[in-house]
């Protein structure tokens, strides 16, 4: 089994794998080596985050204890896979990380920091430069081409490359959706013209419309190509079936029309992971649809906090925190089993055979996992 980072009930960082699960980071208040030394406070984690080769993983350690106190000391690290050694590469004052994205030559690390009105974000070198703010708004998405990233934010509204020298304006019109993404040497993002929001592809400083669109737009990639859909309700509401579309030629065809709360490439199938609602059960599901169209429902369950944040961001979270391996075989998760009582029951991390069909499998106390990236 190909091995993820969870977040254990503990708040620490541990690493599973065929050999067992084994903890990344330690509680050092816990550690009866340094009883006594009382300036040594103990440390929560949050959202590993594997790096592009799968040697290290990007964390962020919290040593008050809490992710809500924006008062508090926050730094983002980078850890070996030893758990020995650990390196600070931001710590930001009167900020606290919330999101954390490597670039594809794990050279640096995209930091998304909120502070009590707006987001920014950091790019930092693991070079030992000094880490620079890229871009600063609310709403604020990003992901990398190359060793630049391309963000979208409000107040006002652009799509912007950002490159060494100067940045370059994509779109001062954006549209309703997220993630600005790279694929095949393309940008895509979404438009407003005319009164009309339009998927637009833009390449060697050429932008063309693809097709038009209603609704709130969510895009991950999946090799060559897009997986995309529209919410018409805007945030908060379901998208409306999963197309794929072809990067280089913009043709499209559609893997389901059931509505979902967010969708997952699952690499090397041509199908899409998907998580739906189910009221008669009143929980979420898992489900797996080919390339063909035809649907199978893997798990019910109830998710954790952080779980649910993910899928609420689920264009950002797919790139950076895969809940499926690179090879599309498992899909790892954390919460509950549908019809357990949170109250009294422990969240969970599963691991789920994506071909055997069997049950989820409970591997650890834990409230959010995910695998190094494809």
């Amino acid at each position: 089994m190909a091995a993820f980072a969870l977040v254990g009930l503990d708040r620490q960082i541990h690493l599973a794998g065929a050999g067992g699960v084994r903890a990344l980071t330690m509680d050092l208040g816990a550690n009866p080596l340094l009883w006594g030394q009382h300036d040594i406070q103990s440390a929560a984690w949050s959202w590993p985050t594997w790096s592009p080769d799968g040697a290290r993983l990007a964390a962020i350690e919290l040593p008050s204890g809490g992710e809500d106190d924006l008062a508090g000391p926050a730094r983002v690290q980078i850890l070996e896979q030893d758990g020995l050694r650990q390196r600070v590469i931001l710590e930001p004052k009167g900020q606290v990380p919330i999101a954390l994205s490597w670039s594809p030559d794990g050279e640096q690390l995209g930091v998304l920091l909120q502070d009590e009105e707006t987001l920014s974000l950091m790019a930092c070198p693991l070079d030992g430069s000094r880490p620079r703010e890229v871009e600063s708004g609310a709403p604020l998405f990003f992901s990398w081409v190359g060793a630049h990233l391309l963000t979208h934010a409000g107040d006002p509204p652009r799509v912007v490359l950002h490159g060494a020298d100067e940045d370059r304006l994509v779109s001062d019109r954006p549209g309703e959706f997220c993630v600005p993404l790279e694929v095949c040497g393309s940008l895509f993002h979404v438009q407003r013209i005319g009164g009309l929001s339009r998927l637009m592809r833009t390449q060697g400083g050429q932008t063309e419309a693809l097709q038009v669109l209603q609704g709130l737009t969510a895009m991950v990639p999946d090799g060559d190509s897009l997986l995309l859909s529209t919410a018409g309700g805007g945030q908060g509401t379901p998208y409306r079936g999963v197309h794929r579309m072809d990067a280089r030629s913009g043709l499209s065809s559609q893997l389901s029309d059931e509505e979902c709360l967010a969708f997952y490439p699952v690499p090397g199938r041509g199908g899409v992971l998907m998580v739906r609602v189910d009221s008669a059960r009143n929980c979420l599901r898992w489900e797996l649809v080919d390339s063909g169209g035809e649907r199978r429902e893997l798990a019910a369950f109830w998710p954790s906090r952080e779980t649910l944040w993910s899928l609420q961001f689920f264009e950002h979270f797919a790139l950076s925190n895969p809940p499926v391996d690179p090879r599309g075989e498992k899909l790892v998760y954390a919460g509950y089993p549908a019809g357990a009582d949170p109250r009294r029951a422990k969240a969970e991390v599963f691991t789920l055979d994506l071909d055997q069909g069997a049950p989820p499998l409970p591997i650890h106390t834990g409230s959010f996992a995910c695998f190094p990236p494809g």
